[in-house]
């Protein structure tokens, strides 16, 4: 059998794998360090036994148009192996390639879309449930969103609750606060004041380490949107001479917040602030309908902000 999984989370490739082999033991190969002829010749070869394997073919860019040769595996595709099980697994799939649309049509396709913040927060109060701890909903939300909406991320940082605890037991807001890593919601605070102020070197270097992570650049977009929408709204709201107190209580921000976005916000003219606002929604739409890549808008907003 042949499957094709597709990702960017490899939590949720991992648990797709172990849903294919169960308890039975396979062979991982790292595509970044083998060739596709490798590949075939193992999955051609058949020991004396007629023993049946299970191969796992990790960072298989070949699906993602990025020039390499295919014809081998299309070729194999046509007359596989009975006793081989071909797995493979990469991040993104480009469906107008040949040997996608071979799996697609006669085998195991599954591209998964990334998980709603809902969904991410549904699974790792589930994985907490599964390893005989309780969390509560508002907990698991928190760590979603320092997580800013990434799985993965997400995931860690509950198995490091995990092994704080080291027994199954109920999960305490406190510790979920404490062991969630403030690193995570800093660096998400830091970026957005560096975009604001136009910062490119820390932008730069920050968006070198959020694609490594696979931050999600919607998430980033969101956050950004938000800085902006406060600062609008504080312009207004002082230009109609409303009191700080009542400022605090209609933005639902703290006290030492609303210096840091009074101060930025008149950086700006309203017109600057509702252009921005307007782009982020532009890039927004293109990114949904796929007619963008996610980074690639990020990073053109950026450059022209």
């Amino acid at each position: 059998m042949i499957y094709l999984i597709a990702s960017n989370s490899y939590h949720l490739i991992d648990d797709e794998i172990n849903n294919i082999v169960g308890n039975k033991e396979y062979q991982n190969i790292d595509f970044n360090k083998t060739t596709l002829e490798e590949i075939i010749t193992e999955a051609n070869y058949t020991d004396l036994f007629s023993s049946e394997k299970i191969l796992v073919i990790k960072n298989a860019t070949f699906f993602q148009g990025k020039g390499i040769d295919t014809k081998i595996l299309e070729d194999y595709l046509e007359h596989p192996n009975d006793l081989t099980t071909l797995i493979f697994t990469c991040d993104t799939v480009d469906e107008r390639k040949k040997v996608s649309k071979i799996i697609k049509e006669k085998y195991h396709y599954n591209v998964m879309k990334p998980l709603y913040a809902k969904e991410i927060t549904s699974r790792i109060v589930d994985l907490a449930k599964k390893n005989g701890y309780t969390l509560k909903l508002d907990d698991a939300t928190f760590i979603t969103n320092a997580s800013l909406n990434n799985y993965d991320m997400a995931y860690n940082t509950l198995e490091k609750i995990f092994l704080y605890y080291n027994n199954p037991c109920n999960i305490e807001t406190t510790a979920v606060h404490n062991l969630t890593s403030m690193s995570l919601e800093d660096n998400n605070f830091k970026f957005v004041d560096a975009v604001v102020r136009n910062d490119l070197n820390t932008i730069n270097k920050m968006l070198k380490d959020f694609k490594i992570q696979k931050v999600e650049p919607l998430a980033l977009f969101n956050l950004i949107a938000r800085e902006y929408r406060l600062m609008l709204l504080t312009m207004e709201l002082y230009t109609k001479n409303t009191s700080r107190m009542k400022m605090i209580s209609l933005l639902h921000i703290p006290d030492w917040q609303l210096d840091k976005i009074m101060k930025n916000a008149f950086s700006f003219t309203k017109k600057d602030l509702e252009d921005k606002l307007l782009t982020i929604c532009d890039y927004d739409y293109k990114i949904k309908s796929g007619k963008i890549d996610k980074y690639l808008a990020l990073e053109m907003f950026i450059l022209g902000n």
